[in-house]
């Protein structure tokens, strides 16, 4: 081969590779210099303390420094926090239906739960706001209301733009009640790995109790009464265990008078609320958690239980039934183990199983939490929402 034509290959094939990331970087900046979106989310109460997983979402795209407004109902009844503090959620919010002329138009606006998504629909006929309409199912939206009301969400599957259900399981309900598959992306509830960290398991000496918690509203179908009915066989064994109960709610004095009857009251204690922070203490000091929520009448399921995500994080085995989207999380055998609901005879099984076998705390406490930073970690979750975002508004779904 002449040498000219060895140079001219050369300068050819150095040209297409300088062409090559030249495109890189143009593509790089263009990815990075995406205009902001305005987002305005839609709630029945803000702030709210309890409700993590949307605070993650906020704060997140705010700090990416997106225009984020919420219109609420009505304020939390836990509003003063620290984050909402730092980024004064009660200053970005509107209340009962109230927005300014600039909210008018936004691109996307962000329904939390199916109501608020119908409560867009009517906004949207009245000329009141326009944008891309998306709308996240999470819990008895995604369940009781079709009990209740089997075609609620009908003219909302036609004319919303995107669904987050919260777990594949919910996905499979919005598609039975006729929502088109293609609008469905799951997206989960995330924490928030860098409050939450790992710890060992220090196995209790004979004097020191076995902590049990369980962090659930009060109500029928988190199954509260089915669990301190199968810690009560468990204390037979093993009267150095203690159940707390983290949350308050309705059924607080029925669940009170069972403990009572059981003659418990020194094992099984009813916590009340607690912060954030109040959590995340009684969880490091915990040894296992137990989650027990079931299927009631009114039909009412979980998503993927937050509660559930941040005992996992910390390190502890979990206990739960086998509900809503909790197989998506709980590995059986591996991160904790999954009975059938309202089987309190499984659930002090297992309990028993793992106080017998301390050494499997920590072996199913790593596998647990690299499990959620794995999928459930906010910075993972919430690229897979902003991702989204652009796509819907640059029409790429």
């Amino acid at each position: 081969m002449s040498i000219l034509k060895r140079i001219s290959i050369n300068y050819g094939i150095r040209f297409i590779y300088f062409f090559i990331c030249f495109w890189a970087v143009i593509c790089d900046c263009t990815e990075h210099e995406k205009k902001p979106l305005s987002i305005l989310f839609l709630l029945d109460k803000f702030p709210y303390e309890p409700r993590k997983y949307i605070d993650n979402q906020l704060v997140d795209l705010i700090d990416q420094g997106h225009l984020v407004y919420v219109l609420a109902d009505k304020v939390g009844q836990h509003p003063s926090y620290s984050l909402a503090e730092k980024y004064d959620f009660i200053g970005r919010t509107f209340y009962k239906g109230s927005l300014p002329e600039y909210l008018n138009q936004v691109d996307i606006i962000y329904c939390q739960f199916g109501g608020r998504g119908n409560q867009a629909l009517k906004m949207i006929k009245k000329g009141l706001i326009k944008g891309k309409l998306v709308v996240c199912f999470r819990g008895g939206d995604a369940s009781t209301k079709f009990i209740e009301t089997p075609h609620i969400y009908d003219e909302l599957f036609k004319k919303a733009d995107l669904f987050f259900p919260v777990c594949t399981h919910f996905k499979n309900i919005l598609i039975n009640h006729g929502c088109d598959a293609h609008k469905i992306k799951v997206l989960y509830s995330s924490v928030d790995s860098d409050q939450i960290q790992y710890k060992a398991r220090k196995i209790p000496k004979k004097d020191e109790p076995i902590k049990i918690t369980n962090v659930a509203r009060l109500v029928e179908y988190k199954g509260i009464e089915d669990s301190i009915k199968a810690v009560a066989k468990v204390v037979k064994l093993y009267p150095n265990v203690l159940y707390e109960i983290i949350g308050e709610g309705e059924e607080k004095d029925r669940l009170n008078a069972i403990i009572e009857d059981l003659g418990l009251t020194n094992k099984i204690k009813l916590v009340g609320y607690l912060s954030f922070d109040q959590i995340l203490a009684k969880l490091d000091e915990s040894h296992l958690f137990l989650f027990t929520s079931f299927t009631p009448l009114h039909g009412e399921q979980e998503g993927i239980p937050n509660a559930i995500k941040e005992a996992m994080l910390v390190g502890l085995p979990v206990v739960a039934t086998r509900h809503g989207g909790i197989p998506e999380l709980v590995q059986d055998g591996l991160s904790g183990f999954l009975v059938k609901e309202r089987d309190i005879n499984a659930m002090a099984n297992k309990l028993i199983y793992l106080i017998k076998n301390p050494k499997k705390w920590n072996e199913m406490g790593k596998i647990g939490s690299a499990y959620v930073r794995k999928f459930f970690e906010k910075s993972v979750v919430n690229k897979q929402l902003i991702d989204t975002f652009y796509d819907l508004i640059e029409n790429k779904m």
